[in-house]
């Protein structure tokens, strides 16, 4: 049965290890190698001292050590020799007087592992030579084995000691690692804390940042609307002073207006009255029209009378001629000179007084037109003892009369000065008239361009 002792290191992970797992490498060994790696009593007595002595940390080397002894020495020993070897090779025990181990007094067994025996292997290999002293070296084992004993019972209690200090030190090292991960819990929450509390700042941080932004935007934007606002209350300021002085305008406007639209109702009247004035001088002009042609008639009458007395003036001298070589001349003359004088004055005088109120009946039918159908009439003529029309006589005694006395003449300027004034005043009334209505229109038409167009009060004004 060899030994793999590559298995046995990397059992042990090349280091030392524990008492305690011993057992566990035997069987992992045997599982691996598919051999044990000792006899079953071995095997048994590892076990029981590794119940025993759990703590104990053995080392790699010197478990391949003994290992390497056991396989080489197993047909030559017997099962107490092989007791006290690994006794010895646990427990570290010497042949010789010299009983110390060799072990550091600064480390602990918890530490550095189970000390080495003194042994050396030159010491085993001569105790294997030497056969003839294998009583007296059984002797010594036995009191190197009591030896270990006291020793092995000294380490025991150091170790029960050391077990009872372990077990404090593990209460203290338990409380101080709740302590510690009260503490790591503590920190740990304190720094998640902290974390959030700085996540926490730097988002405060962040907001006061964003909030003096804001803060300057809308202090900004509050300057631009307190100018905005001061500028529109400016202009609201010039258009109530404009609303002002605009109604003072509209009162001025609206007063002169009023006196506008008083004078154009003045006009109105004016032109009412002007017309029915027209309307009285048209009808005055139709009458001095109906007055000038009946002048003109006259004028015509008179013309014909004037003509019809010269012819009848020029037959009378020609009869007064032929008369005159009939009759004395001294009688003769005087019968001329007063007779026919006489005699025409009394005719004159009676003639002229028929024609006066003729001719004032004649005024009288002028001023008070005819109608039409009796306007052009001719009255009936009568005879006179010679036979000689009425109207020819009175014709020819009117135009002796306005012949002596110009009769005629004055009353035609009688009624022409008259007549011209009353056309001076028709003339100048049209004129006036006129002005009127142009003054009138213009006012009308100014009124119309500066009135606002607003109907209610177009309506209002007019």
């Amino acid at each position: 049965m060899g030994l793999d002792e590559s298995v046995v290191r990397r059992l042990f992970k090349g280091r030392a290890l524990k008492a305690a797992k011993l057992p566990e490498v035997l069987q992992t060994y045997q599982d691996v190698s598919g051999a044990m790696i000792m006899s079953h009593e071995l095997v048994d007595q590892v076990e029981t001292f590794a119940r025993e002595n759990a703590e104990i940390e053995i080392d790699c080397d010197a478990f391949l050590s003994m290992l390497r002894a056991l396989h080489e020495n197993d047909s030559d020993h017997s099962r107490e020799d092989w007791d006290s070897m690994l006794d010895n090779s646990f427990h570290a025990g010497s042949l010789t007087p010299d009983t110390t181990f060799e072990m550091d007094i600064h480390s602990s067994p918890k530490t550095k592992g189970i000390p080495r025996s003194a042994f050396s292997e030159r010491d085993i290999a001569s105790i294997r030579g030497n056969d003839d002293r294998q009583d007296e070296r059984r002797s010594v084992l036995i009191r190197k084995l009591a030896q270990v004993n006291d020793a092995l019972e000294r380490l025991q209690a150091e170790h029960d000691a050391l077990i009872v200090s372990k077990d404090d030190q593990e209460k203290t090292q338990i409380s101080l690692e709740r302590q510690c991960k009260q503490l790591r819990r503590e920190l740990h929450d304190a720094s998640t804390q902290e974390q959030s509390q700085v996540a926490e700042i730097n988002l405060l941080r962040t907001q006061l940042t964003e909030s003096e932004a804001k803060t300057q935007l809308s202090k900004r934007q509050a300057a631009l609307s307190k100018t905005e606002l001061e500028a529109k209350r400016q202009v609201i300021l010039a258009l109530e002073n404009r609303a002002e002085e605009q109604e003072e305008e509209v009162v001025q406007w609206r007063k002169r207006c009023e006196h506008q639209i008083n004078e154009t109702n003045d006009l109105i009247e004016t032109c009412a009255t002007q017309r029915s004035a027209i309307n009285k001088l048209e009808q005055t002009i139709e009458t001095i029209e109906q007055t000038h042609a009946a002048t003109e008639r006259l004028r015509s009458q008179y013309a014909a009378f004037h003509a019809m007395c010269s012819a009848l003036n020029c037959e009378s001298d020609e009869r007064l001629e032929a008369m005159r070589p009939l009759q004395p001349q001294s009688s003769t003359r005087d019968s001329l000179r007063y007779r026919p004088r006489s005699y025409s004055d009394s005719c004159i005088s009676r003639q002229s007084e028929k024609r006066t109120e003729a001719y004032q009946a004649k005024l009288l039918d002028w001023t008070q037109p005819p109608p039409p159908s009796t306007s052009n009439e001719i009255p009936p003529t009568a005879t006179n003892k010679i036979g000689t029309p009425i109207s020819m006589q009175n014709t020819h005694t009117f135009d002796q009369v306005s012949a002596s006395s110009h009769a005629p003449d004055a009353s035609a300027w009688y009624w022409l000065l008259p007549i011209g004034l009353v056309l001076l005043g028709i003339w100048a009334g049209i004129w006036v008239h006129w002005l009127a209505l142009q003054f009138s229109t213009a006012s009308l038409r100014w009124v119309q361009a500066n009135t606002p167009n607003d109907p209610v009060l177009f309506a209002e004004m007019y």
